[in-house]
């Protein structure tokens, strides 16, 4: 099953003429014996692995050496294609740091934002998305659904709307976007 996925992504990589990348926590568990990092508590949703897993909650540092080699291993294949990025504005359901989740989301959000800010000064061609502010920066009542984690239909179209207009629009073509 794994080689039939991996030959679907092959598929729509080698079609793709630009890239977005989404990324939302820093809070990830790594397999003791293998190294695997899962975005998944374990024993989520029934399964297994609690023993062999410990909690790493990632820092600046290394997210920033992953997405930069993200945006290397697509400038190999895809030296022109433009890359957006951008930082998911849902809010941890729940954290399993030693302290509140409200705190470790706007940690690792603002972790995020920060790499991807740099990242973006760095990288030709690699540009930022600002959904997590369109979202956060409206207050909570204008955005979020009624469990004040998960956007509104309404605003991810606006969000929508606003990317397409700013990359492409025949006004952002003569911006050079």
């Amino acid at each position: 099953m794994i080689e039939s996925i991996n030959g679907e992504m092959r598929v729509g990589f080698d079609a793709a003429t630009a890239f977005i990348f989404t990324f939302g926590m820093t809070e990830v568990f790594i397999n003791k014996s293998s190294g695997k990092a899962a975005a998944q508590k374990p024993l989520y949703r029934g399964g297994g692995g609690m023993q062999e897993t410990t909690l790493h909650v990632s820092g600046f540092q290394e997210n920033y050496a992953n997405v930069m080699a993200t945006v290397d291993m697509v400038r190999q294949h895809k030296p022109d294609a433009p890359i957006i990025l951008t930082v998911s504005p849902v809010a941890l359901a729940r954290t399993f740091q030693d302290m509140d989740v409200v705190t470790a989301s706007t940690e690792g959000k603002s972790v995020l934002r920060a790499v991807l800010g740099q990242v973006c000064r760095e990288r030709d061609n690699v540009h930022y998305l600002p959904s997590f502010e369109l979202v956060t920066y409206r207050g909570l009542a204008r955005s979020y659904r009624e469990d004040l984690r998960h956007v509104k239909k309404s605003v991810v179209e606006e969000i929508v709307e606003q990317f397409f207009n700013a990359y492409f629009s025949p006004s952002a073509s003569s911006r050079g976007n």
